[in-house]
């Protein structure tokens, strides 16, 4: 995470799980970007991280990566956000992940 962005934190969810697993929702105006720790079991079969926006009238991914192992404060890119944003983990991977949002 940038230091020098000074950024302050929302906390999103922590959850768990292998299906489609998706955070509670977060206010995003301007600059944001989604951190995540993940640890797990099967974390070498891989999950994948998203940062969706709630558009109408569907959901819009605005980043994702797929990850195989575990996975400490790391972060999107810095990504232009106007509206509602959640993050969704998908997966083979029992993955624990603690997701949280920062804006400038």
């Amino acid at each position: 995470m940038s230091a020098s962005a000074n950024p302050t934190g929302e906390w999103i969810s922590t959850y768990r799980g292998s299906a489609k697993q998706s955070s509670s929702w977060s206010n995003a105006h301007g600059s944001t970007r989604l951190c995540f720790n993940a640890s797990g079991s099967r974390l070498n079969k891989g999950f994948t991280v998203k940062l969706q926006e709630n558009s109408v009238p569907r959901q819009t991914v605005l980043w994702h990566a797929t990850y195989w192992g575990p996975k400490h404060k790391t972060c999107s890119p810095w990504i232009h956000v106007t509206g509602q944003v959640y993050a969704a983990v998908y997966g083979k991977a029992h993955a624990d992940v603690q997701v949280w949002v920062y804006t400038p």
